[in-house]
């Protein structure tokens, strides 16, 4: 018998099921009409939401897994630990991990819809409380309890006012996590109704998630090595971040239009409206040159901080000096 569409997700007694205004499906990416099916997903959801994902399953050449095939036991789940699982499993972790402690989210998923690859997974309140950008992994585990197929994406868990307590005077808590997607489109007027040639936005959900990523590991990597690692949950230095995540757009951008130009002439017409790899190559050298400036200048501060010590004197505490 293959795996059934039942429930699988136990919420713990702080948590329920999300009802359907907090289903978050994947971002779609559309090709002149058509939709990209063997390209990475990511989902996005709003800080503190509660959020249930929703993913359909797919081969690397975009086809929908039929899970018909995936054999498991229809009986009581018992509580021993020698028990193998069978079914959907997810797993969570930072996109840019700096220590093996941190946290890695493994939830149980609901198939429902068997023949199609349809799965869904409730989010932890500890996980969506805790902006920043994330690795999914979606597994399918047989009744022997071997992996039989993953599928991956991203997941976006946007910063915003809810999920910490009024109160709090923490203004690092209040701050945490990547700029939004929308500051960034913001900033570089990537709308539909501003980019009057493509009448669509330039850059997807999933291409912003990893310019988002970029300068943070690039920024962890960049001699001189310090001994503080930063997540996209920890990065401080927002102004500067938004900088890199620019200069990366732009060179990803640039790539992709030197790949695809195709000047056209043909009755005395000219057609070579994909010429702009020379410009987006310019504007990527000016942000990421920007961007490197102030990590250079930054890293070695934190460096210099951390290597300072403070010398004490036998006349410390001595009144009247």
């Amino acid at each position: 018998m293959g795996i059934e569409a039942t429930p699988v997700i136990t919420p713990s007694e702080s948590e329920a099921e999300c009802s359907a205004l907090d289903i978050i499906p994947e971002e779609a990416t559309f090709q002149d009409g058509c939709p990209v099916l063997n390209k990475v997903k990511a989902h996005v959801v709003a800080r503190s939401q509660c959020g249930t994902l929703l993913k359909t399953l797919r081969t690397r050449a975009g086809e929908p897994v039929d899970l018909t095939s995936c054999a498991c036991p229809t009986v009581e789940v018992s509580e021993s630990d020698d028990d193998v699982f069978c079914g959907v499993r997810v797993r969570i972790v930072q996109a840019v991990s700096v220590s093996s402690n941190d946290p890695v989210f493994e939830l149980e998923g609901e198939v429902t819809d068997v023949a199609g690859g349809l799965t869904r997974v409730l989010l932890p309140s500890e996980l969506v409380n805790a902006p920043g950008i994330y690795r999914e992994e979606w597994g399918v585990f047989d009744a022997a309890g071997r992996l039989q197929f993953t599928d991956t994406g991203l997941l976006f868990i946007e910063p915003g006012l809810f999920g910490f307590d009024n109160a709090n005077s923490d203004i690092s808590l209040r701050n945490a996590g990547p700029p939004s997607l929308m500051d960034i489109r913001l900033s570089i007027r990537d709308f539909a109704v501003h980019n009057l040639l493509l009448d669509d936005v330039e850059f997807r959900a999933e291409e912003l998630l990893l310019a988002i990523t970029r300068p943070i590991r690039n920024f962890n990597e960049y001699p001189p090595p310090i001994s503080e690692k930063f997540s996209t949950a920890t990065f401080p230095f927002k102004e500067h971040w938004l900088r890199g995540i620019h200069g990366y757009l732009y060179q990803m951008a640039e790539a992709w239009y030197r790949r695809n130009r195709l000047d056209t002439r043909a009755g005395g017409l000219s057609v070579d409206d994909l010429n702009k790899a020379k410009e987006y190559a310019q504007a990527a050298q000016k942000a990421l040159a920007e961007w490197e400036r102030f990590m250079l200048l930054k890293k070695t501060e934190l460096n210099m901080r951390a290597t300072a010590t403070t010398i004490g004197s036998t006349y410390g505490g001595m009144e009247g000096l």
